[in-house]
């Protein structure tokens, strides 16, 4: 059963869909993400990921936005403004092989000026601190274990 918590939490945490889907298909790194939903902020392009990911696994996602809403993760729209910040971090992160959905989730963490919290290989650490300055990558698992959330 879910239960609802305060929808009105300002974020502290921008999730990128890996995190999510780690706590919903109850992967390593998901039980550090449930405790965060309320204070946490989604861009609809990770959502959208989420949503496709999980239609691939055979998961019914009507209601699923309503129950993590219930939780406290906010869904932010994405804007054309969002979309020309994407596109414009598309050749800095290139050599990494970064995703749109992953530079979408960077573009919101930037904006909000909070860290962004993946599951995704330790690349993407060194891409956030050599290629976008100071914002802050928390990776929630490596491929062995779990680990807490640190900086």
């Amino acid at each position: 059963m879910i239960e609802a918590r305060n929808q009105e939490a300002i974020p502290s945490y921008v999730l990128d869909a890996s995190a999510l889907l780690a706590w919903l298909q109850g992967e390593p790194g998901g039980e550090i993400v449930e405790p965060l939903l309320n204070v946490a902020v989604m861009s609809s392009v990770n959502w959208a990921e989420v949503l496709q990911k999980s239609i691939a696994r055979g998961v019914e996602i009507e209601g699923m936005r309503a129950d993590v809403e219930a939780l406290g993760l906010q869904i932010k729209p994405f804007t054309t403004t969002d979309a020309e910040l994407v596109a414009q971090l598309y050749q800095k992160t290139q050599p990494q092989g970064l995703s749109l959905g992953d530079r979408a989730c960077l573009v919101l963490a930037q904006q909000l000026n909070l860290p962004a919290l993946t599951t995704d290989v330790p690349k993407r650490n060194r891409v956030a601190r050599s290629r976008l300055g100071r914002l802050g990558l928390w990776r929630l698992r490596n491929r062995n274990s779990t680990h807490s959330i640190t900086h």
